[in-house]
């Protein structure tokens, strides 16, 4: 959990940035590599190491503090002024890795316990209220997504795909879900998506989210992300190399339809609309050939 200035939270441990310019710079830092973090146990100060002119410190500053949060299970402060008092991509950078690092990764197992610790961020930036819930709202559509594509083909299939969706998006006012089930399909003769669908198990599915907030137009922006929850190649069968990562091939419904999560919190005066074609490409008796 993030707290903002809140100075009635306990904390174990403060995380600060130095400088390569800071005089302390080579005294602190055993491995000087940017990224790196030392603790000064006398002050239970953590340092990050790096340089705010690089060009790669947001990219460098994010991974590292991502896999620290990681591997730590305790409650920290994290002091943004000594990062920086203005620049809105560090800031945001250090938000968005515990953010992410926080998030539950996707498991089977039972025993994986989410983590409870608390991370307090001090900082002068005036606009840091709203900074953090647009922030707040992206990742949390792109844990969605990820969440979405870590999931096996045999729990993330088309209907799966489909209750997930509609179970997180039912309390969004903002958001108009539709699916489009076999029958219906037929009737449009989508005779492609039909012709993939024909050889699986599973009902082919098209999930459709809209969102409404420019009632002065009747323009609107539509995302469609491909949604093949499992590519076997069908009769042009992939070798084992190939087909290891199939599941990945509902990477552009999953990034489309967690999208709209962030577009109802941020609420743009916008019309906006994502489709998902559902299925997977299987070998069976009815493959198309």
């Amino acid at each position: 959990m993030i707290f903002i200035n809140d100075q009635s939270q306990k904390y174990q441990a403060t995380l600060k940035f130095l400088g390569k310019e800071d005089p302390q710079y080579n005294n602190i830092f055993v491995d000087k590599t940017p990224g790196a973090i030392s603790f000064l146990d006398s002050t239970h100060t953590f340092y990050l190491a790096g340089k705010l002119s690089d060009p790669d410190c947001y990219q460098t500053m994010r991974a590292s503090l991502k896999k620290f949060i990681q591997r730590n299970n305790f409650n920290l402060l994290v002091d943004i002024d000594s990062f920086t008092l203005d620049n809105i991509e560090i800031i945001s950078a250090i938000i968005e890795a515990i953010l992410e690092a926080t998030h539950p990764a996707w498991t089977m197992r039972s025993n994986v316990q989410p983590k409870t610790e608390h991370y307090l961020l001090k900082t002068s930036y005036p606009e840091i209220d709203s900074l953090y819930q647009r922030l707040l709202a992206e990742i949390t559509s792109v844990n969605l997504a990820r969440d979405l594509q870590d999931g096996a083909p045999n729990i993330i299939y088309p209907a799966a795909f489909v209750d997930i969706i509609t179970n997180k998006y039912h309390p969004l006012k903002n958001l108009k879900i539709s699916v489009l089930n076999l029958e219906d399909i037929k009737k449009l003769k989508m005779g492609l998506f039909l012709s993939v669908n024909q050889g699986s198990v599973d009902e082919g599915k098209i999930l459709i989210v809209e969102y409404h907030n420019d009632p002065t137009t009747t323009e609107k922006t539509a995302f469609i992300g491909k949604g093949i929850t499992f590519d076997s190649g069908g009769y042009v069968l992939k070798p084992p190399s190939g087909m290891v990562n199939m599941r990945y091939d509902m990477s552009g419904a999953a990034s489309v339809i967690s999208a709209m999560y962030g577009v109802s919190q941020l609420a743009p005066k916008i019309n906006v609309v994502a489709l998902a074609p559902l299925t997977d490409n299987r070998i069976g008796g009815g493959n198309y050939s």
